[in-house]
């Protein structure tokens, strides 16, 4: 029973499907940063990206996920499981 519960615990918490697809590393990397709270300039700077370089990337992840907003596009992220948050989170590092 203990064995049962521990795979029902870790089958939970895996990500759920993109309805559109799979985000790409790039896709997920500029989602995390805005869910940090970094300004589309402050984005530009760490990823070394065009501002519409950006933009496109951020276009591709909404249609993916079938939102209007990139708030929108965050929340269902989140809610697909397809983000990770927590104090030793950094999407830097999940490259």
């Amino acid at each position: 029973m203990a064995f049962c519960n521990i795979a029902h615990l870790k089958m939970s918490q895996l990500p759920l499907p993109v309805p559109g697809g799979r985000f790409s590393r790039r896709q997920r990397e500029l989602l995390d940063w805005v869910a940090d709270g970094k300004t589309m300039q402050d984005i530009q700077i760490l990823a070394g990206l065009s501002l519409s370089a950006i933009e496109k990337h951020m276009r591709k992840a909404r249609d993916m996920l079938g939102v209007e907003t990139t708030a929108q596009a965050v929340g269902k992220a989140a809610l697909l499981k397809q983000m990770f948050a927590g104090p030793d989170h950094d999407p830097a590092l999940s490259r």
